[in-house]
């Protein structure tokens, strides 16, 4: 995906933090680039992140996702469920079933899957409700 940024100015994101005079709002503006998709240690091949209010405390929030062309998740299992919107590309789940840019995804708690993407690779927005468990079952 060469094109990083149409998507999320299309869907009205803009790229660094801020807060307004409401000190209870945040303001996410997207500047800058994605950096290496590490929120579960060393960073995993194939995928780079946009933090916009995903917690490690709490495991919970909401961030971009950048897929490369090939990139597959690992088998993991939903504990508290978990969203996603595909800006670009799309992605192939375990299942076969294919989701393309404008599906919305829901993964309720306790689902098993692992996806992969496709030529062209992909970009979601994704709300993660908690944590994952890794599961190769």
């Amino acid at each position: 995906m060469d094109r990083t940024g149409d998507a999320a100015a299309a869907a009205g994101l803009h790229l660094a933090l801020a807060r307004d005079a409401d000190a209870r709002r945040r303001i996410v503006q997207m500047a800058g680039e994605f950096r290496p998709y590490d929120r579960y240690g060393p960073p995993r091949a194939g995928f780079s992140w946009r933090n916009l209010s995903w917690d490690a405390g709490t495991k919970a929030g909401c961030f971009l996702l950048k897929w490369e062309a090939g990139a597959k998740s690992e088998p993991h299992v939903h504990e508290r469920g978990e969203e996603f919107l595909i800006l670009e590309g799309g992605l192939v789940d375990s299942d076969g079933k294919r989701f393309q840019a404008g599906d919305y995804i829901v993964y309720d708690p306790g689902t098993h899957h692992f996806s992969t993407a496709p030529e062209g690779g992909c970009l979601m927005l994704v709300f993660l409700r908690g944590p994952n468990r890794f599961d190769p079952a």
